[in-house]
């Protein structure tokens, strides 16, 4: 039996009334859940527990042996006041989701890395107004558990971001991956950031922020095995 906390990242039908669920746990990294009756009439409050981004805690039959878990009980573990109603909050919380999809694939514990992830969703939820570098600071946090951190440093003569290895280098116009001086300072007072909940301290305007968030998106690319594309960034890019 497992008793755990959980985020749960991604919902597929199965059969005429259960899901099969992705759930991020705290004591067991990705595992994969079956629940039954979720579609069946009378149960709406069930339906509205197994919603994306939701923060449960659930009691399941668990087998090491098996990569598919039967669900015996599951709860909300916080109920969103605001994220769930709010067009902007929501398009932020499907960009962090679709991120955490593309980078946690296996079943390895990490504690630390769910606390970040639960946090961040209820400091989404909560805060008012929202800060606009709020997905910013996620990627540049979220990348720090990946074990790909960029090298931040940055100086006078190290001025330009290198993505492909992950530092700063002396600015050359020639190095096909090389970042702009200005960008790459501004990239750099990002990983500075002592913490993800500070609000607005960072002076962004909206055409840096655009760079910065297309930067760390391809730095992601480059060094998160199969990454690849993003559905959610489209609708992020016209929001901040």
């Amino acid at each position: 039996m497992l008793e755990t906390r959980g985020v749960i990242l991604r919902s597929i039908k199965y059969k005429e009334s259960s899901l099969i669920l992705d759930i991020y746990t705290e004591h067991k990294g990705l595992q994969s859940f079956l629940i039954n009756g979720v579609f069946k009439k009378g149960n709406q409050r069930l339906a509205g527990i197994l919603q994306l981004c939701n923060l449960v805690d659930l009691i399941s039959y668990f087998n090491e042996q098996k990569h598919l878990h039967r669900i015996k009980e599951i709860n909300l573990n916080y109920i969103y006041s605001d994220l769930s109603f709010n067009l902007t909050k929501s398009a932020i919380a499907t960009f962090i989701l679709e991120i955490c999809k593309k980078c946690l694939k296996d079943q390895q514990t990490n504690v630390e890395l769910f606390n970040f992830i639960h946090r961040c969703f209820i400091l989404l939820d909560k805060q008012n107004p929202i800060d606009p570098n709020f997905h910013l600071k996620f990627l540049v946090r979220f990348i720090q558990f990946l074990g790909v951190q960029p090298t931040n440093n940055y100086s006078t003569i190290n001025n330009s971001f290198d993505i492909r290895n992950g530092c700063f280098v002396a600015y050359d116009q020639i190095l096909i991956h090389a970042v702009e001086p200005e960008l790459s300072k501004l990239f750099s007072s990002l990983f500075n950031e002592k913490d993800f909940g500070s609000g607005f301290t960072i002076p962004i305007n909206y055409s840096d922020r655009k760079k910065l968030l297309d930067l760390l998106i391809l730095y992601y690319q480059f060094h998160v095995d199969q990454f690849g594309q993003l559905k959610s960034l489209d609708v992020l890019r016209t929001l901040f």
